[in-house]
């Protein structure tokens, strides 16, 4: 079984809550809702038991108010009118949208969530009529001013810190840089012990004489000899 329902008029007093002349009287807050109820694709014709909740916006689960249950609806021709009052305190001048959920009246099993949600409208609003085509959409109304910027809200909390990622591959080596200046000179060390003395090397060979060296001076006259023997006497002349 598939259920379905489409919004065909919500006549409210939604407008008169919101902004009323100093002159006028309080209304209630009930309104009327008017649905077309289709079974499994065709019109439901019966009793069914539905709730309805209006919520903030068109997916939020968590509703603002919820009606009493209404049991055992006449629904003709797929056609069903409820009387709703959630009072003021849900209707603050933002978009609300009703949710609502059906049965079979004469089941005790769960109740079956109706989607999309429908939107509640400041005035009545036809979708369509039950009978003939529908006629052309209307001009679109002018643009509302846009309201002045609300202040930022709080900072959210810092979330954790998320895992550290695979190293990357090695990037290709950078141009050598240009060479530095000498730097100073360090200071001289201490100097160290005399190491041993080497074993001495084999004699070479002897080198060439040298030329002659110059004639030295005459040396001085050395002491007379002593006196010879006289010699024989020679042979006597003619």
């Amino acid at each position: 079984m598939k259920l379905a329902v489409t919004n065909l008029c919500a006549v409210t007093a939604l407008t008169a809550l919101l902004i009323q002349p100093l002159t006028a009287q309080p209304v209630g807050s009930e309104f009327t809702y008017q649905g077309l109820l289709k079974e499994s694709g065709a019109l439901a014709t019966g009793l069914y038991d539905l709730q309805v909740c209006v919520h903030d916006d068109a997916s939020n689960p968590v509703p603002i108010a919820c009606s009493a249950d209404f049991n055992d609806v006449p629904v003709e021709d797929g056609v069903f009118t409820l009387d709703l009052d959630f009072g003021s305190a849900p209707f603050a001048g933002d978009r609300r949208y009703l949710e609502l959920a059906v049965r079979p009246g004469s089941s005790g099993g769960a109740y079956t969530t109706l989607s999309p949600r429908q939107e509640i409208r400041p005035a009545p609003y036809a979708l369509y009529a039950l009978e003939g085509n529908p006629g052309p959409a209307g001009p679109a109304g002018p643009s509302g001013t846009v309201g002045n910027t609300g202040p930022a809200g709080p900072a959210g909390a810092t979330g954790s810190a998320g895992p550290a990622g695979p190293s990357g591959n090695t990037g290709p080596a950078g141009p050598a840089g240009t060479t530095g200046n000498t730097g100073p000179a360090g200071p001289t060390g201490s100097t160290g012990n005399t190491g041993s003395a080497g074993p001495a090397g084999s004699t070479g060979n002897t080198g060439p004489a040298g030329p002659a060296g110059s004639t030295g001076n005459t040396g001085p006259a050395g002491p007379a000899g002593s006196t010879g023997n006289t010699g024989p006497a020679g042979s006597a002349g003619n």
